[in-house]
């Protein structure tokens, strides 16, 4: 039987201390509801320190806490302990109860309120460990694998090896012909004999090669220039080159590749032309690989792509213990009477028919993918998303141990042939990121397929992954801003065959008028939109602005028969994008909408108060100026609906203009974007934000009598039609 410390053994038995109303009081920052809602916490080890040592003399469950733990939680969740004002209390709930039991233990850290009060750091949650039913054994052919000290190490290369084998001889999905034209990049490492550049042209288009996704830090590190291009040529200096790279190198030849893709070690680095002309064939470079490493622990390019471990990471967590269970079925996977309501919880098993027997477990982080695949600094780089959804099969290097991940599923050291159910692909401890990644890559390998012969279906589902991507993309940061969209052509590329239409700068040409409302989706406490001070992308474009922004639910409501569409309120005359050099996945510089619309002035100047990150109170919206244009249904105060500001700044102070742009559902809900003019150029806009609300009776016909629909000024509009409504103007 496993032995565990005290306040672990005392979870699993009956009669384990439940947390008093007075000690949640004191812990609890604001308490509970007052329902008290505090029932099925228990106490577990009263600071930070005890759960440490019961990790370091052997306990699972603190082990298995401990090592959920990314390093950064772990340097901020021991200097509570050393104040001793940390106590972890624990919440017990019955997971998955339909498909097996598993005991879901969320483990929480808390400060006593005074030290909040004192301006103390505040209480979070850090991990979440799954205690599964049943022993997890190797399956074969994996049932030998002993890990290595190093995740570079001989039985861990084999390992990968295994996986990548399995993928390209049974995963259909991950060895489908792409839809993109085999082509190789310009430039490769040949890894054979003598480790030296080769021009493609020279190689079979056939050929196997593996490509690197890397941070490459502040640091300056040797890359290729036109100066040692002709040198290395003929031969590569290896031992000048970061750790990462030696390391890369090293697995292509143990794995038996014989060439290899960098990007600084293969793209002319001080030749503008020739990083524009290979940045262009990244969907190919990262489609056509036979493998994408990942260097997630490396904090730069010097870090190197293996690290020494605790091999206990890389290893299952199987305990034995004694638990109450029905007589004769010791091991079962039920912990007591089935109910109407299904397996019951810990706390409503009736004790008096059941006896103690022994049952195995293994204790599961759920957030074992996400903390140390989706969660690493490597993975909030802009560009990494790109190389990742692109790759067919990424292997990352962690700080624990290796992951491997293809179309078809995801895999690790400990779980070579799977990972178990309760670990959530999708988990995120930060509302920012609950992208489910892991969805946004299987929804993207769908667009390599056939086109659906339903071109609406198609343009639907195309745009449904399209705003996962950027949901997922936005989140994540660019050491240089104007990379904004090229970063992302590569993805664009593979898409466009779905969309079946040009391409403008982030978003589609067709419907373009339901993508034209996304929003910001930056959370309390994280920085706001901002412009570059570059030019990017025209202010219609989600590609203009800095942080993270959500495309919205509008895709949806595109020709789906039962969500009633009504009159679109918005007529896109024209669209142009003026790119670099001329080709639509390169970068913008410059671009309009010609548009036919309805515009409604309102008043700026309220839209200065906030009641939180980015939302108004209902009686602070903006009001409508002089009776012009729409009319809007106000609430008790006069304002209208809500409003999203792209970003803060003083050009809010002045009269900014409504642009409905959809108009859908039963209650007449409409939603557009916030328009402010430029300079003293007739009838020139720019977008600030978007509104949403519901419209009047009069939305269409405009009002009877004397309220006609009236003039705005002529310098806002090159056209006006009076039967209609619609002034002709241009969004940049």
């Amino acid at each position: 039987m496993t032995v565990f410390c005290y306040a672990c053994k005392a979870l699993f038995r009956d009669g384990s201390e439940e947390l008093d109303y007075r000690v949640v009081a004191a812990f609890f920052p604001t308490g509970f509801p007052p329902d008290r809602s505090y029932k099925g916490f228990r106490l577990h080890h009263v600071n930070v320190w005890e759960l440490q040592d019961g990790a370091v003399w052997g306990c699972p469950l603190c082990r298995a806490v401990w090592q959920s733990l990314t390093d950064k939680e772990q340097e901020e969740v021991l200097p509570l302990s050393k104040r001793s004002l940390a106590t972890s209390t624990i919440s017990l709930e019955n997971a998955f109860p339909v498909i097996y039991f598993c005991l879901s233990i969320a483990i929480s850290f808390y400060l006593p309120k005074a030290n909040i009060e004192a301006g103390g750091p505040q209480p979070f949650v850090v991990t979440n460990i799954c205690v599964q039913e049943g022993k997890y054994q190797l399956p074969k052919p994996f049932h030998t694998y002993k890990p290595s000290i190093n995740t570079g190490g001989k039985e861990t290369i084999e390992l990968i090896n295994k996986w990548i084998t399995n993928c390209t001889k049974n995963h259909e999905l991950c060895n489908s012909e792409p839809s993109l034209i085999r082509q190789l990049p310009s430039r490769l490492i040949d890894v054979q004999n003598r480790i030296h550049l080769c021009a493609s042209s020279d190689l079979s288009v056939e050929i196997e090669y593996i490509t690197l996704s890397h941070r490459w830090g502040s640091q300056k590190f040797l890359t290729l220039t036109r100066q040692n291009l002709s040198d290395w040529m003929v031969e590569l200096p290896l031992q000048e080159l970061p750790s990462t790279f030696q390391d890369a190198i090293s697995f292509a030849k143990a794995s038996g590749i014989g060439y290899i893709w960098i990007d600084s070690l293969c793209i002319v680095q001080d030749c503008e032309e020739d990083w524009r002309n290979e940045s262009k064939l990244m969907a190919v470079v990262y489609a056509n690989s036979w493998c994408n490493l990942a260097a997630d622990a490396a904090a730069d390019s010097d870090s190197g792509l293996f690290v020494n471990r605790d091999v206990s990471h890389a290893q299952s967590n199987n305990v034995q213990m004694l638990r109450w269970v029905s007589p004769g079925n010791v091991g079962s996977r039920r912990v007591g009477p089935q109910s109407s309501q299904g397996p019951r919880t810990l706390d409503d098993v009736p004790l008096e028919n059941f006896e103690e027997g022994l049952v195995d477990y293994t204790l599961v982080s759920q957030a074992l993918w996400w903390k140390n695949v989706l969660h690493t600094s490597l993975a909030h780089r802009a560009w990494v998303v790109q190389e990742r959804l692109l790759a067919k099969r990424v292997v990352h290097f962690t700080r624990t141990q290796v992951f491997f991940e293809c179309r078809h599923s995801q895999v690790c050291e400990a779980y070579p042939r799977g990972f178990p159910i309760c670990i959530n692909v999708g988990y995120a401890t930060n509302s920012s990121r609950r992208t489910d990644d892991q969805d946004v890559k299987s929804s993207f390998a769908d667009h390599y397929g056939e086109v659906d012969i339903d071109p609406d279906r198609q343009f639907y589902a195309a745009l449904k992954t399209w705003s996962k991507i950027i949901s997922l993309y936005t989140q994540c940061g660019l050491s240089v801003e104007t990379d904004r969209i090229i970063a992302l052509s590569g993805i664009a590329t593979v898409m466009k065959r779905s969309f079946n239409c040009r391409y403008l700068a982030g978003l589609w040409d067709d419907h373009l008028d339901r993508q034209l409302t996304w929003k910001n989706s930056s959370t309390a406490g994280s920085a706001p939109l901002s412009r570059p001070k570059a030019y990017i992308a025209p202010s219609w474009s989600w590609a203009s602005l800095n942080g993270p922004v959500s495309l919205g639910d509008e895709g949806p409501f595109i020709k789906l028969p039962w969500i009633p569409v009504r009159k679109i309120p918005i007529r896109i005359l024209e669209a142009e994008i003026e790119t670099v050099d001329g080709t639509e996945m390169s970068s913008a510089v410059a671009g309009y909408l010609k548009v036919a619309g309805q515009l409604t002035p309102v008043e700026g100047s309220s839209m200065l108060k906030r009641t939180g990150q980015r939302t108004w109170t209902r009686n602070q919206c903006v009001r409508e100026v002089g009776g012009a244009g729409t009319r809007f249904i106000p609430n008790e105060d006069g304002g209208v609906g809500y409003y999203d500001l792209d970003f803060d700044g003083e050009e809010l102070q002045t009269v900014c203009y409504c642009l409905p742009t959809i108009c859908r559902g039963r209650a007449s809900y409409f939603s557009g974007i916030l328009l402010k003019l430029v300079g003293m150029a007739k009838g020139v806009f720019r977008r600030v934000g978007v509104f949403g609300d519901k419209i009047d009776k009069n939305y269409y016909n405009g009002l009877e009598g004397d309220q006609k629909w009236r003039h705005i000024d002529e310098r806002l509009y090159e056209e006006y039609d009076a039967v209609t409504n619609e002034y002709t103007f241009k969004i940049i």
